[in-house]
């Protein structure tokens, strides 16, 4: 399962949520990715998702970063994962979660690509790469 189809599941357990982070970790000796979601009151859960079955395992209250309170940023985080790994060649999407850069909110997000690891910003209102850095 890749880290948009996680979103996807993601947004169909949280009804009117907004996916705000996508990492890949462990739970319960399973690999999951664990996503961070703001429901629509402005509260957060986090949700970890079997990466294997995209069987939600496991829900919890999670704190909403400030920069993403009531944010109305017009780039999705499948947005914004479709131009970072379209930036790299070979690329895939590691993670992803919404922040701030020279003070506007951007998705960062890391991919893995035939020449390593990449840290790109993408600005969350129009959606263009703003910083791009070798990671490794």
């Amino acid at each position: 399962m890749t880290a948009a189809q996680a979103a996807e599941v993601a947004l169909k357990t949280v009804p009117g949520g907004t996916v705000l982070e996508i990492d890949p970790g462990f739970e319960g000796g399973h690999a999951v990715w664990e996503v961070l979601v703001r429901k629509p009151d402005n509260t957060g859960v986090e949700l970890y998702i079997q990466a294997s079955t995209g069987t939600v395992l496991k829900q919890k209250p999670a704190l909403v970063p400030a920069e993403a309170k009531g944010s109305s940023t017009t780039v999705t985080i499948q947005q914004a994962s479709e131009t970072a790994v379209a930036a790299v060649p070979g690329g895939r999407l590691i993670e992803i979660d919404l922040g701030t850069f020279s003070g506007r909110t951007v998705w960062e997000a890391l991919v893995a690509g035939a020449n390593g690891r990449t840290e790109i910003y993408i600005d969350a209102s129009t959606g263009k790469i703003i910083k791009q850095e070798r990671a490794d």
